[in-house]
């Protein structure tokens, strides 16, 4: 994992909903917020809605920032780790988001549907999380370790045993 490159922190700005839910206290409920003002809270949503760019887990255990190690996963985009109890949210990008609308193409969607699944379960990962909210990476509250920018689902899965 490196330090965090310019390039990163505009990956992560540029994908960000136009106007994501955010909260700085998740018992409090969430907000909409433009991206500006949202970046700056604890908790924000990455993905916009109908489209998946990220590929977030939540790791619930000491050490989970280097989770992904300990089961021979790809570096991840970024981790954010909790420095109280070491859980944290693991993501990984996507050179080519999927779309999720009904409309739109099926394969792409049960192909991410399976990749997220077998990450999850090769990481033990929180199978409740619905992803919709991180822990904002551009935040200080977090442990933040920045790695490889994204993947293709194709680069993903080569990582992972997926049903035929």
């Amino acid at each position: 994992m490196l330090a965090v490159s310019q390039s990163q922190l505009e990956l992560f700005e540029s994908r960000l909903p136009r106007r994501p839910y955010c909260t700085d206290d998740l018992q409090a409920g969430l907000q909409i917020r433009d991206a500006k003002a949202a970046s700056r809270r604890k908790y924000i949503q990455a993905n916009p809605p109908w489209l998946r760019a990220w590929i977030i887990c939540d790791v619930d255990r000491p050490g989970a920032a280097f989770a992904w190690d300990d089961v021979l996963l790809p570096e991840p985009a970024w981790t954010a780790t909790n420095p109280l109890n070491g859980h944290a949210h693991i993501a990984w990008g996507l050179d080519a988001p999927v779309l999720l609308g009904e409309h739109d193409r099926q394969q792409p969607m049960r192909y991410l549907a399976a990749v997220e699944s077998a990450i999850r379960e090769k990481l033990d990962a929180d199978t409740g999380y619905s992803g919709l909210i991180t822990k904002n990476p551009l935040h200080s509250g977090w442990g933040v370790l920045w790695g490889r920018q994204v993947y293709s689902l194709d680069d993903l899965s080569e990582y992972l045993d997926l049903p035929k």
